[in-house]
C-alpha cells in the first residue's frame, strides 16, 4: 500500500512539473517570437524610413539639377542676345565712314558686312554655349542697326564721358536704341560680376566713338572759314575717330571673351553659378 500511495504521488508530481515546464517553455517561445516580431517591424520601418530619406534626396537633386539646366541655357541665350546686339551695334558704328570732302555717307552703309565682322566672335560664344550643353536662343532685333542707319545719333556732350555722357548713352537715347535698353537689362539681370565690368567699358568706348563719330560727320559738313580750318578741324575729328574704333573693338573683344569665358566655366554642383 505504502509503495502504491508513494507511486501515486510520484507520478502526480512528475506529471505536474512536466506541466510546469511545458507551459514555462511554452511562454518562453511566445516572448521570443513577439520580440522578433518587434525587432522585424523595427527594422522594416527603419528601412523605410531610409528609402523614403534617399528617394527624397534624390527627388530634390533632380529639381536642382533640373532648375539649374534651366538656368544655364536661360543664360546661354541671354548671353548670345547680348552678343549679337554688340557686335551689331559695333559694327555699325565701327563702319562709319571717314567721309571725303564729298560729304558724309551714312552709316548705315556698312550694315552689310556686319556679319562677315562679327562672325568669329559670335563663333567663340556659340561654342563656348554648345561645349556647356546649351543651345541659341532668340536674338536681338535690327531696330538698333535701323536707328543707326537712319543718323539719329545723340552722342554725348563731351568727348571725355563723364556724368553727361553716361546720362546720354545709357539711358538708351536716340542713337542707342531698344536693343541696348534690353541688352543692359539682361546684363544687369543674367550677367556675372565679369561679364557686367567687360559690358560697363564697352558700353563707355562706345559713347565715346558715338560722339566722336557724330563730331567728324560735323566737321566734313559744317561751314568752314578757311581750308586750313576745314582740314585743321576735320583731321583732328578722324584722328579721335580712329582712336575711338581701335579702343571700342578692344572693348568689345575683351566682352566677347569675357562672355566666352563665363559659359566655358561649370556650373557649381548645386546648379548655381559662380559670380
Amino acid at each position: 500500500m505504502a509503495w502504491e500511495w508513494l507511486s501515486a504521488v510520484a507520478s502526480t508530481a512528475v506529471g505536474l512539473g512536466g506541466m510546469a515546464f511545458g507551459w514555462q517553455a511554452s511562454r518562453r517561445g511566445q516572448q521570443q517570437a513577439a520580440a522578433l516580431t518587434r525587432e522585424g517591424n523595427a527594422h522594416g520601418r527603419a528601412l523605410a524610413r531610409d528609402a523614403h530619406e534617399q528617394a527624397r534626396e534624390l527627388e530634390l537633386l533632380r529639381h536642382r539639377q533640373v532648375g539649374g539646366e534651366s538656368a544655364r541655357l536661360r543664360r546661354e541665350e541671354r548671353y548670345l542676345e547680348i552678343a549679337e546686339t554688340v557686335l551689331r551695334c559695333s559694327d555699325a558704328m565701327g563702319h562709319a565712314p571717314e567721309t571725303p570732302a564729298g560729304g558724309p555717307a551714312p552709316i548705315g552703309s556698312a550694315l552689310g558686312d556686319s556679319a562677315a565682322g562679327g562672325s568669329a566672335a559670335i563663333g567663340a560664344v556659340t561654342g563656348a554655349a554648345a561645349a556647356g550643353g546649351g543651345s541659341a536662343g532668340r536674338l536681338g532685333d535690327d531696330a538698333l542697326a535701323a536707328e543707326v542707319a537712319a543718323g539719329r545719333l545723340d552722342g554725348p556732350p563731351a568727348f571725355g564721358g563723364g556724368a553727361g555722357a553716361a546720362g546720354a548713352g545709357r539711358s538708351g537715347g536716340a542713337w542707342g536704341g531698344a536693343d541696348l535698353v534690353r541688352v543692359s537689362a539682361l546684363v544687369g539681370l543674367h550677367a556675372t560680376a565679369a561679364v557686367r565690368a567687360a559690358f560697363e567699358a564697352w558700353r563707355d568706348r562706345l559713347d565715346k566713338l558715338a560722339y566722336a563719330v557724330e563730331r567728324e560727320r560735323a566737321a566734313d559738313v559744317g561751314p568752314v572759314a578757311s581750308v586750313r580750318d576745314l582740314h585743321s578741324t576735320r583731321d583732328m575729328w578722324r584722328r579721335q575717330g580712329r582712336d575711338a574704333r581701335l579702343r571700342e573693338r578692344d572693348a568689345r573683344d575683351r566682352l566677347i571673351a569675357a562672355l566666352a569665358a563665363d559659359l566655358a566655366t561649370p556650373d557649381q554642383p548645386d546648379g548655381t553659378t559662380p559670380d
